[in-house]
């Protein structure tokens, strides 16, 4: 990007930089995002093996949990799963922001399911480990989610171009004056 053109003249140095300022870019600040979100995401992925692991491998020691559930249909679940939350990183880095921030909210929103457990049997019911699994993956859920609805949040309001073309420089004329 660096000499890009603006209103005919070429953009160097700090004009480029004052034109990306312009336009909302920080290269540092968007590395630094997209940083926080694949730790997060990755943080969510591995609360939720561990809670999925722990259910698979102890599947007859929850509390009424249904008949006809398996071993490998807890893992098959949490394939399904976590192959959402590796779409939602792709289509955010390579494809639209905002619809990677909305997968990634759904693959977060399904972090709550483990709380399923609890509606068919207490807390009290439950193994230390047990509790601890869900919860630990309920957490991570949670704060992927409010880190991706934040921003999604700040992308709304920033104003449009959510996508990879908000990163170049406006072909506009801007004013000298101002």
């Amino acid at each position: 990007m660096r000499g890009s053109r603006q209103n005919g003249a070429k953009l160097t140095g700090a004009r480029y930089g004052d034109a990306m300022k312009r336009q909302g870019v920080n290269d540092a600040a968007a590395d630094r995002g997209r940083r926080v979100l694949l730790f997060l995401t990755i943080a969510y992925a591995a609360a939720s093996l561990l809670h999925f692991a722990h259910n698979a491998v102890f599947l007859q020691a929850y509390p009424n949990l249904p008949a006809w559930l398996t071993a490998a249909g807890v893992w098959a679940a949490w394939c399904a799963i976590t192959l959402l939350g590796a779409l939602g990183y792709f289509v955010y880095l390579r494809r639209s922001r905002s619809a990677g921030l909305a997968i990634l909210a759904v693959y977060a929103v399904l972090g709550f399911g483990g709380l399923d457990h609890y509606v068919v049997a207490p807390v009290s019911a439950h193994t230390l480990a047990m509790n601890a699994t869900i919860l630990v993956e309920v957490a991570a859920a949670s704060v992927l989610l409010a880190y991706v609805l934040g921003r999604l949040a700040r992308a709304k309001y920033a104003g449009p171009g959510d996508d990879r073309r908000a990163q170049r420089p406006s072909r506009r004329r801007e004013n000298p004056s101002s």
